[in-house]
């Protein structure tokens, strides 16, 4: 993306910031206005000096302004022509686009921009446990994490493609009084981008818990992400909820397969 320019003459920025480099009637019309302008003043010039012996040098003088000015409108608009893409922006300066679309294409939204965060087989894998409560779970070295100052959920929250770590949370851990079955049907209600339960799934993962899966619908009526709530060995009252909407899925299934809560 080109860098913003601050315009130079009066006369170039009208071209831009009016005409934006590709208007060829609008310009031709302006040139016309200057160079009739010109000829009055050259006009005024002559009458008033027609009884000095030097008339001839004045009216001399007066067409070779009006020649001057006339080839200045005609290269202003031929410099403002090469820039197609011409956006005023405030405090006086002026933006001016790239001449091929290809250049404007975000490199976020390119077909080679990763949708989801996925590892190699071979790299290895770390176990991540928890600050306040006692799970624990692995993940792959490259995955990046991050918690929250303050945090009484416990949350780890996934650092990666430039998304808020607040609003890309992986596991957490919250209370319940109601049995597990019933929080996870009611969980979307917290929250006004979701609608209404899509599935829920009973699951057992590797290391014995029991819990269940679960996909909600939002207010599009997609279900992009999906819910995981564990529920630990002889402590009922706490809830381990993992989402995942970035993550490759057999690695986010791995995961869950790996959380444990060590007593």
């Amino acid at each position: 993306m080109s860098s913003p320019r601050r315009r130079g003459s009066s006369l170039k920025y009208f071209l831009d910031s009016r005409f934006h480099g590709n208007d060829t009637k609008a310009i031709v019309t302006h040139s016309c206005m200057v160079t009739e302008r010109v000829c009055s003043i050259a006009h005024i010039c002559y009458y008033g000096f027609m009884e000095s012996k030097e008339y001839s040098a004045v009216v001399a003088l007066a067409i070779g302004i009006t020649v001057l000015m006339t080839g200045m409108v005609v290269w202003e608009y031929m410099s403002a022509a090469k820039f197609p893409g011409t956006i005023v922006i405030p405090a006086g300066n002026t933006y001016l686009g790239p001449n091929s679309p290809a250049q404007n294409t975000p490199t976020s939204l390119t077909a080679s921009a990763p949708t989801v965060f996925t590892a190699s087989a071979d790299i290895p894998w770390h176990e991540v446990q928890g600050h306040l409560y006692p799970y624990t779970m692995s993940v792959p070295t490259t995955l990046t994490l991050t918690t929250f100052k303050n945090d009484k959920y416990d949350l780890y929250a996934i650092v990666w493609n430039n998304i808020d770590p607040s609003s890309n949370v992986l596991i957490g851990v919250d209370t319940t009084k109601a049995p597990l079955i019933d929080y996870v049907r009611g969980w979307w209600q917290q929250f006004s981008s979701l609608k209404g339960v899509a599935e829920i799934v009973p699951m057992t993962n590797s290391k014995g818990l029991k819990g269940y899966r679960a996909k909600y619908f939002n207010t599009a009526g997609a279900t992009p992400n999906v819910d995981i709530f564990l529920s630990p060995p002889r402590a009922p009252q706490y809830v381990i909820h993992l989402s995942n909407g970035t993550l490759d899925p057999a690695m986010f299934d791995k995961i869950v397969d790996s959380v444990n809560w060590k007593l």
